[in-house]
């Protein structure tokens, strides 16, 4: 009886200790992974304006209402890219393409796209954007390099 008590207790260490070390590995596996994973930071939208302009990577402008959160407008702006970014001042929308360096107004009473303008050549794809009452300023963060657009009609200054 002693014996077969202690291979019990062997079997029963040894399901404790295999149990242990899964959950060990598991923790770290899990803690590897999120300590990884970067991703796409989140975006920082202003709802001064009441409602925020938000791109998408497919080539969409959706217009968000603060308070309730509800789509209010969908918008293509035209061809997809992975560096797409958005800027609004007041109501306005507009969407800069980072691989052509073209921007798109968006008109809020209409929701109608006004043709790409080109700001930058050989944008880099990396590009920032920040529109006030009188300008859209278009950084070009890879080259070093800002375009001015006239807010009204995206024409370049």
């Amino acid at each position: 009886m002693t014996e077969s008590r202690r291979r019990r207790m062997t079997g029963s260490s040894a399901r404790r200790l295999a149990a242990a070390g899964i959950a060990l590995v598991a923790s770290v596996g899990v803690a590897s992974v999120a300590r990884a994973g970067e991703g796409t930071p989140p975006a920082r939208v202003d709802l001064r304006s009441g409602s925020a302009w938000v791109g998408s990577s497919v080539g969409l402008m959706t217009l968000i209402d603060g308070d309730s959160g509800e789509v209010e407008a969908r918008v293509d702006i035209g061809a997809a890219s992975a560096s797409l970014v958005t800027t609004q001042y007041g109501a306005v929308g507009y969407a800069v393409n980072g691989d052509t360096g073209a921007v798109v107004r968006v008109d809020p009473r209409t929701f109608v796209p006004s043709p790409p303008v080109q700001v930058l050549d050989r944008a880099s794809g990396h590009v920032s954007a920040r529109a006030t009452g009188s300008a859209v300023y278009v950084l070009d963060e890879a080259r070093g390099q800002v375009a001015i657009a006239n807010p009204r009609d995206t024409a370049h200054r």
